[in-house]
């Protein structure tokens, strides 16, 4: 886009849940914007998930106006979900060798990060789905277990109790 065209925001929601800014710059609505070649984004936050009409008018330097109309839809932050399941290595003539699976873990809206593991006490945290723990002795022990998404947002714990024989 070359510089000197203004850019003029008109939103249909008249709640004031929809902010725009630009350059660091919360802008209000119908406010005239002056944007330049190099620096042609706007960044859009809202408070309240929903679906909402948004027009975008760009008037150049000449009085031309061509207008927009956008739709946001915008989806909660969900925190993400937990899933662990695990089995025994049957090559392991001991059976002390467990591999866990943590790939069934999910956020729908973003990226896990990683997996976090308390096994009788021991801390262990991963960024890959998959972990091989081995047990020293024969026990029950306890196995908590919760993911931490891209917003830092933590699943629920899931709790099993492992019984190596």
């Amino acid at each position: 886009m070359p510089a000197g065209h203004q850019l003029h925001l008109r939103l249909y929601d008249s709640s004031g849940l929809i902010q725009f800014s630009y350059r660091g710059q919360t802008l209000a609505n119908d406010q005239p914007v002056i944007v330049t070649g190099e620096w042609n984004t706007l960044f859009c936050s809202v408070s309240r998930s929903g679906l909402y009409g948004v027009e975008v008018s760009l008037k150049d330097q000449l009085g031309r106006v061509q207008t927009k109309k956008l739709m946001i839809r915008v989806a909660s932050a969900q925190r993400p979900k937990a899933h662990l399941s695990w089995r025994a290595d049957e090559r392991d003539p001991g059976g002390r060798r467990y591999y866990f699976n943590a790939s069934g873990s999910v956020q729908p809206y973003g990226k896990i990060l990683s997996y976090r593991y308390d096994i009788a006490g021991q801390i262990v945290t991963s960024a890959a789905d998959q972990l091989q723990y081995i047990f020293h002795q024969k026990g029950s022990y306890p196995v908590h277990f919760f993911v931490v998404d891209d917003l830092g947002q933590h699943s629920d714990t899931v709790y099993h109790l492992i019984d190596v024989l």
